[in-house]
């Protein structure tokens, strides 16, 4: 355990039961990548700041009060808000749920300063701003409710607040042709003493063969009151229901909408995440997406510090302070590109998010590569993304690039931790019938090959999704591009994500006038002889990477 997020030995392994809290000596992967918890009873007194170096907080809904001791000026704080809900049970089952906004950020304290911290659950009533409720179906699957926000709040003003995620939409029909859209995940924290990013827009849902469509995806923005809106349930034609949106401040998510149609429904669509912020005395050090944790947390630490990193294309060297000796690590790969018709085209895949400790020598150097997105052609890495497949007919549209790998490397040039990139999403076609392209894979499903997925195919014939970390070499491959004139051309593939040692493979054109394929994602790694701890999941923030390294100095 590094000495950055390691609890007082008065306290360590403490189980504070009865307030929901907990402080132990956990992994920094446990800390930065909570899971799901049990609720608890909120009457003991919570976590001792003045014993302890790092107190981790727990529970659901509002917490007991933590009053700031004296010699405490700064705290950095892990604010996580919750994961929405996923419906089961379900033959299709409904979209997963969104991912939450992680925002990690300073706080200027003094003395005898109170503050309230709310935790955010996958329950619509759960949060600093509650997850809106999912909306029900008569014969179909209901959606999910969306997830809680987490929040610091002080003198009744938020100082930070993470967004939680959208909740899934429920599955049509009794076909697995019919599925339900995904929760988008929670917003970014945005500067000091302004908004925080919207959060991030969902799914639509699948859609039936019997003239019958998958319901809208809710937006990341704008509901009312900063809290998730139900969608309204189809109860006559029996579409899947609506995801709940994201609970955020100042905005939630809006809410999925169900499927409609004629005869056997569509998958209801997935609901917006909420919106995170940071306020007036506090600081914003770093924002990532988290995929899968759950319900939401809360990390306060009297000495814990971050160096952050984003996309400029280049490397950056970071000398390891002379006190320290082990560095807590969050390496996130860049996600695919978006296609030149974004309303219609696949949706890019994630980049990785992998969490470990790394062992670095006091006074060594590190060097960091953070990934850009393929927004703009081949996303710049440590390895490259694939360049776009260029749709050559004017009824079609341009694939997304793939993502570039994020890494950290040591002085001798070995890779420490890499996060793969996302594959970019396929280009769609206006040839009739409308075809929509294929989605990019997303990295991090686990380390290695097997956690690269491919992209999937886009509507037509021939255009195939590129496999997960197929190349032979670091970078990703170059999307496909359709065929010329006067040949009937389809929408261009999605280029592959760059990895540690497999780029992804390229999504193909249909020459049939079809949407293009996404492209795979890009392998992930963590050196098993300089990390511990390492863990592996998609990230849930679309765009560049980011790499945030903490530490105490």
């Amino acid at each position: 355990m590094s000495a950055a997020l390691r609890v007082a030995a008065v306290t360590a392994s403490v189980i504070l039961a009865a307030a929901g809290l907990e402080t132990s000596t956990a992994s920094a992967a446990t800390l930065l990548m909570p899971q799901p918890v049990t609720p608890t009873a909120q009457t003991s007194a919570p976590c001792d700041l003045a014993s302890s170096t790092s107190c981790t907080y727990t529970g659901s809904g509002e917490l007991p009060t933590v009053t700031i001791p004296s010699g405490v000026s700064r705290l950095t704080a892990i604010v996580t808000g919750s994961q929405g809900g996923t419906p089961r049970g379900h033959d299709p089952d409904g979209g997963e749920g969104g991912g939450a906004g992680q925002v990690i950020a300073q706080l200027d304290v003094h003395a005898g300063q109170q503050l309230q911290l709310w935790i955010g659950r996958r329950d619509p009533q759960a949060g600093y701003t509650h997850g809106g409720g999912g909306a029900t179906s008569s014969s179909s699957q209901g959606g999910a409710s969306g997830g809680g926000s987490s929040a610091i709040v002080s003198d009744k003003k938020p100082l930070v607040v993470a967004g939680g995620g959208g909740g899934g939409g429920g599955g049509g029909a009794t076909t697995t042709i019919v599925r339900a859209g995904s929760g988008g995940s929670g917003g970014s924290g945005g500067k000091p003493a302004q908004n925080g990013r919207q959060g991030n827009g969902s799914y639509s849902g699948g859609k039936s063969p019997y003239k019958c469509s998958g319901g809208s995806g809710g937006s990341g923005e704008k509901a009312r009151s900063g809290k998730g809106e139900s969608a309204i349930a189809n109860f006559v034609l029996g579409g899947g229901g609506g995801g709940g949106g994201g609970g955020g401040y100042p905005h939630g998510g809006t809410a999925g909408y169900s499927g409609d149609g004629t005869l056997t429904c569509g998958g209801g669509g997935g609901g917006g995440g909420g919106e995170s912020f940071v306020g007036n005395g506090a600081r914003l050090l770093a924002f990532n997406g988290v995929a899968s944790n759950g319900d939401g947390s809360i990390v306060l630490s009297t000495h814990l510090t971050a160096a952050v990193f984003h996309c400029k294309h280049g490397k950056e060297t970071w000398r390891v302070p002379a006190t320290v000796t082990s560095v807590d690590a969050i390496v996130v790969g860049a996600a695919g590109g978006i296609p030149t018709d974004p309303g219609v085209s696949g949706r890019p895949g994630y980049g990785a998010r992998v969490a470990a400790t790394i062992a670095a020598p006091a006074d060594s150097d590190l060097t960091v590569t953070v990934g850009c997105d393929g927004n703009s052609g081949a996303g710049y890495g440590d390895a490259h993304g694939g360049g776009r497949g260029i749709a050559h007919t004017f009824t079609g549209f341009n694939g997304g690039g793939g993502g570039g790998a994020s890494s950290i490397t040591d002085a001798a040039g070995t890779r420490l931790v890499v996060a793969g990139g996302g594959g970019g999403g396929g280009g769609s076609t206006y040839f009739a019938p409308q075809a929509r392209g294929g989605n990019g894979g997303s990295a991090g499903h686990g380390p290695g090959r097997a956690g690269a997925h491919g992209g999937s195919r886009g509507q037509g014939i021939y255009g195939h999704g590129g496999d997960g970390a197929h190349e032979s070499t670091p970078r990703g491959a170059d999307g496909e591009d359709s065929a010329k004139p006067p040949l009937l051309g389809g929408g261009g593939g999605g280029g592959g994500g760059g990895g540690y040692a497999h780029g992804g493979g390229r999504g193909e054109s249909d020459s049939f006038g079809g949407g293009g394929g996404g492209g795979g994602a890009g392998d992930s790694y963590a050196d098993s002889a300089r990390t511990r701890g390492a863990t592996f999941e998609p990230g849930a923030d679309g765009g560049n990477g980011v790499v945030i390294l903490l530490y105490t100095p």
